[in-house]
C-alpha cells in the first residue's frame, strides 16, 4: 500500500509540474521548429533568467509556512507579503529583458506564467497544511493542468489563425488566469480585511526576517540551477548554442521529478517521531529516481529531444546526452541540500549551494570548454557536503548535543 501511495502521489504530483513547465517549453518547442534553433536558445536563457528574479517572489514562503504551521503568521500575512514581492519580481523580470533579443510580448507572457506559478505555489503551502498531502498535491497538479489546457488551445488558435493571435492568446489568458487566481485566494483562502494594512507591513518585516534563510537557499538555488541555462553563450554558439540550450529546458524535468520527493517528504519533517524513517525514505528514493534518470538519459531521451526540437548529426547527439547525463547529478545535489532545512542550521543550505557556485567558477578560470564538467563536478560537491554534513548533524543530534 505504502508503493502504490508514493508511486500515486509521484504520477499526481509530476502531472502538476509537467503541466506547470510544459508551456515554457512549448513555446521552446515553437520557436525552435518554426523560427529557429538559436532563437529557441535566447528565450530559453530568459526563461532561466526570470526564474532567478521570480525566485525572490517565492521568498521561501512555502517550506516556512508548512514547517511553522501559522504559529508566528496567519495566511493574510503571509498573502500580503508574497503579492508584494511578486510586483517587484514582474518589474525586475521586465527591466532585466533589454538585451533578451526577444518580442516584448513574450517578455510578458513569462512574467504573467511565472506569477501565476507564484501564487499556485502559495496556494499549495496553505494546503499542506490544512489537508492531507495528498489531496493538497492533487489540487496544486488541478490549478496546473487548468494553465495548461489554455496555453494548448492558445497553440491551437496560433495554428490556425498564425502566430500573432496565438501570442496575444497566450497573453490574455495569462493575465485572466492570474487574475482569476488571486480574486479567488483574496476573498476566500486568505482575505486581507482580516488584518489592518499597516499591521500587514509590520507582520512583511517580520516575514522577511523569519524567511531569510529559507530565502536566500531558494534564490540560490534559483542561481545555480539556472545559470547552466543563462550561461550557454559563454560557452557554446551557433547550432551548439541551440541543442544545449533546449536540452537544459527539458532537463528541467529532472528536477521537478526529484522536487516531487521533496513536496512529499516536507510535511513529514515537522513529526519529530518519524524523523529518521522520513530522512532514510528519503534519501533511497532519491537514489532510485537517480538510477532512473542516468538510464534514460543515456538510452531514450536524447533521441527524443533530438526528433522534438528537430537536430541532427552524431555530434549533437552526444552533447545533448552529455549534458543531460551530468544534469542528472547536479540536480540529485541540488535536492540532497533541501535537507538542511529541517535542521537548526538551515543556512548550511546556502553553503552548499555557494560551495557548488565556487566549483564552477574554479572551472571557469581554468578554462573550461563546455558545460559538461561544471554541471558534475557541482551536483558531486553539493551530494557529498549535503550528505556528509548532514549525517554528522544527525549524529550529534541522537547524541544530544545542542546544535
Amino acid at each position: 500500500m505504502m508503493i502504490k501511495s508514493i508511486l500515486s502521489q509521484h504520477i499526481i504530483g509530476l502531472t502538476g509540474q509537467v503541466s506547470a513547465a510544459l508551456p515554457m517549453l512549448l513555446i521552446t518547442i515553437v520557436l525552435a521548429r518554426w523560427v529557429s534553433v538559436e532563437q529557441a536558445g535566447y528565450f530559453s536563457i530568459y526563461i532561466g533568467s526570470s526564474a532567478v528574479v521570480f525566485s525572490l517572489g517565492l521568498w521561501g514562503l512555502r517550506p516556512q509556512i508548512v514547517l511553522d504551521r501559522y504559529v508566528a503568521f496567519g495566511k493574510s500575512s503571509y498573502s500580503f507579503f508574497r503579492y508584494g514581492a511578486i510586483l517587484f519580481s514582474c518589474l525586475v523580470a521586465f527591466m532585466s529583458a533589454d538585451d533578451s533579443k526577444l518580442d516584448v510580448i513574450l517578455i510578458w507572457i513569462v512574467i504573467f506564467y511565472r506569477s501565476i506559478d507564484s501564487v499556485v505555489d502559495l496556494n499549495m503551502a496553505f494546503d499542506q497544511v490544512s489537508l492531507p498531502n495528498s489531496k493538497a498535491i492533487r489540487n496544486f497538479s488541478l490549478q496546473h493542468v487548468v494553465k495548461l489546457s489554455l496555453v494548448l488551445i492558445s497553440l491551437l488558435v496560433g495554428y490556425l489563425f498564425g502566430f500573432v493571435i496565438m501570442y496575444i492568446s497566450l497573453f490574455i489568458c495569462g493575465v485572466i488566469m492570474l487574475l482569476f487566481n488571486v480574486s479567488r485566494q483574496m476573498f476566500s483562502q486568505a482575505p486581507f480585511t482580516s488584518i489592518k494594512v499597516s499591521k500587514s507591513f509590520d507582520t512583511a518585516a517580520g516575514i522577511f526576517k523569519a524567511g531569510f534563510w529559507f530565502a536566500l537557499a531558494s534564490l540560490s538555488c534559483a542561481v545555480i540551477t539556472n545559470l547552466p541555462r543563462i550561461s550557454v553563450a559563454s560557452f557554446y554558439e551557433e547550432e551548439a548554442l541551440g541543442v544545449v540550450g533546449v536540452t537544459l529546458s527539458v532537463t528541467a524535468f529532472f528536477g521537478m521529478v526529484y522536487n516531487m520527493t521533496w513536496v512529499r517528504a516536507l510535511p513529514k519533517f515537522s513529526l519529530i517521531q518519524n524523523r529518521n524513517r522520513v530522512i532514510t525514505l528519503f534519501i533511497v528514493e532519491n537514489s532510485l529516481v537517480t538510477l532512473i534518470l542516468l538510464i534514460g538519459a543515456y538510452f531514450l531521451l536524447p533521441n527524443i529531444v533530438a526528433f522534438i526540437f528537430d537536430f541532427n548529426g552524431r555530434q549533437n547527439l552526444e552533447i545533448s546526452r552529455n549534458v543531460m547525463l551530468c544534469s542528472v547529478i547536479f540536480f540529485c545535489g541540488q535536492i540532497f541540500s533541501n535537507l538542511y532545512k529541517v535542521t537548526s542550521k538551515p543556512w548550511l543550505e546556502v553553503c552548499s549551494y555557494s560551495l557548488a557556485l565556487l566549483v564552477a567558477l574554479c572551472w571557469w578560470l581554468v578554462g573550461a570548454d563546455s558545460l559538461v564538467l561544471i554541471l558534475i563536478s557541482s551536483g558531486l560537491s553539493m551530494i557529498m557536503f549535503s550528505l556528509i554534513g548532514f549525517y554528522l548533524m544527525e549524529r550529534r543530534y541522537e547524541s544530544g548535543v545542542i546544535l
